[in-house]
């Protein structure tokens, strides 16, 4: 049990299973609370990320229609048409004997993937400053920060930089939303467009209205922040970790070549790639892009591995990076 100047009480979760209890078990008990709806609002709003409840439920089973096969098939295209742009970027630096920050490239790549998966527009920054991308990564740094604040927010040294930043992100994010609306044919929509902002654009919410704008934009910030941090700190710690154990370099690649026969990557032939996917985890598995994680206790509970009672206003917190290098669930752990 830890106090920290200005939280509530906390309990650090040590084991899979009482956290997969409040994650799944116990769910109902606990939410992401008043402190940190606090610190990401501003960016993340009414979004998924955000959302405790009845209100995370709607978005959850609103955002579930985008796993289905027709929407990753077109995600997936994009992702591909994006990855070689940056092979080409990639090659040129080999070929100028130049340094490549894989970190910025990767980031730059994702945001890439994920403005064109929900707003069906190119963004363009592999190749160009775009003033939206630099902002995206000033707020989400930001609001990363405020977190370790616990004076937050009364004292808040970044408040006009985020504001700023954030004009730049709602600007174009409502731009587009509100030229979508101005062009909309909803039949039409349906039909041929799927990317996120249509399918979103598509629905009613729970008074059997269509989505404001607000909660449009909320809804692709949530989804572009989701894809676009994950994937990029995935890319790039399997690329670190690959770079230092080349035998598993060459396995993957060899596996790879076996797997696909030269032909196009697809969502379909993706599945045959399993010795890449255990590499995948493995990365996950060290380098988690959510090291530490938080919920708030809402009812009464009692942990069912540690038999830990949690008073209802407590915090609690878990390590999904400790729990990957933990001796205990792990043979050799780093």
């Amino acid at each position: 049990r830890l106090r920290v100047l200005g939280r509530p009480h906390i309990i650090v979760v040590l084991n899979p299973e009482d956290t997969t209890h409040i994650l799944k078990g116990g769910f109902e008990k606990y939410e992401k609370g008043y402190y940190f709806d606090l610190v990401t609002r501003d960016l993340l709003g009414d979004g998924i990320f955000n959302a405790d409840g009845q209100k995370w439920k709607l978005q959850r089973q609103a955002s579930s229609h985008l796993f289905k096969s027709r929407w990753m098939d077109v995600a997936v295209g994009i992702i591909r048409e994006h990855s070689y742009e940056v092979a080409e970027i990639l090659a040129q630096h080999m070929k100028e004997g130049q340094e490549c920050d894989l970190q910025n490239l990767f980031g730059k790549f994702t945001i890439d993937c994920f403005f064109e998966i929900g707003f069906r527009q190119k963004l363009n920054s592999l190749h160009q400053h775009i003033p939206f991308a630099e902002s995206f990564d000033i707020v989400t740094k930001i609001v990363e920060e405020r977190s370790f604040n616990p004076l937050f927010p009364h004292v808040d040294p970044a408040r006009s930089i985020t504001k700023k930043h954030l004009k730049v992100i709602d600007d174009l994010a409502y731009d587009i939303i509100e030229h979508r609306r101005q062009n909309w044919d909803s039949e039409k929509a349906i039909v041929d467009k799927t990317d996120v902002l249509s399918h979103f654009m598509s629905l009613k919410d729970e008074n059997g209205e269509i989505w404001s704008p607000k909660r449009l934009r909320d809804a692709v910030i949530n989804f572009i922040l989701a894809g676009r941090d994950t994937t990029t700190q995935l890319l790039t710690w399997t690329t670190y970790l690959m770079s230092q154990n080349p035998e598993v370099e060459q396995k993957a690649l060899d596996s790879i070549q076996e797997a696909l026969q030269g032909s196009v990557p697809d969502r379909h032939s993706a599945k045959k790639l399993t010795y890449l996917k255990a590499c995948l985890d493995e990365a996950l598995r060290l380098y988690p892009p959510v090291p530490i994680d938080y919920q708030t206790c809402i009812e009464d509970d009692v942990l069912p591995f540690s038999n830990k009672s949690v008073p209802k206003g407590t915090y609690l917190m878990w390590s999904p990076y400790a729990m990957g290098r933990w001796e205990k669930l792990w043979d050799n752990p780093p």
